[in-house]
């Protein structure tokens, strides 16, 4: 087969292109990779932020609930005591309900 320079160049060219093409589906696919991954790491951390809330609400709950069973001799439960309970299981029942 007689290879003359126009035909060469016409198989470099095919080899350009099909080069080319195989870096932009590259391009795309890692385009979409990252951007997947991205929504979930913002789903997650999302969703860390509620147990995290969730978790010092329970403490703060705990805490209290302690200090209405050492209130409990004098026979009522403080009112700021009362309304931290109160404020903490909302707080809960919202998150959970997110």
């Amino acid at each position: 087969m007689n290879w003359t320079v126009s035909r060469k160049m016409f198989v470099i060219g095919i080899f350009v292109f099909l080069g080319v093409g195989v870096l932009v589906g590259n391009n795309f696919y890692t385009n979409n990779s990252i951007a997947n991954t991205a929504e979930l790491t913002a789903l997650r951390n999302h969703q860390a932020a509620i147990v995290n809330r969730v978790i010092q609400s329970h403490l703060n709950l705990m805490l209290a609930a302690m200090d209405s069973i050492v209130d409990k001799d004098e026979g009522r439960v403080d009112e700021e005591l009362k309304e931290s309970i109160d404020t903490d299981i909302a707080s809960i029942s919202d998150d959970l309900n997110e």
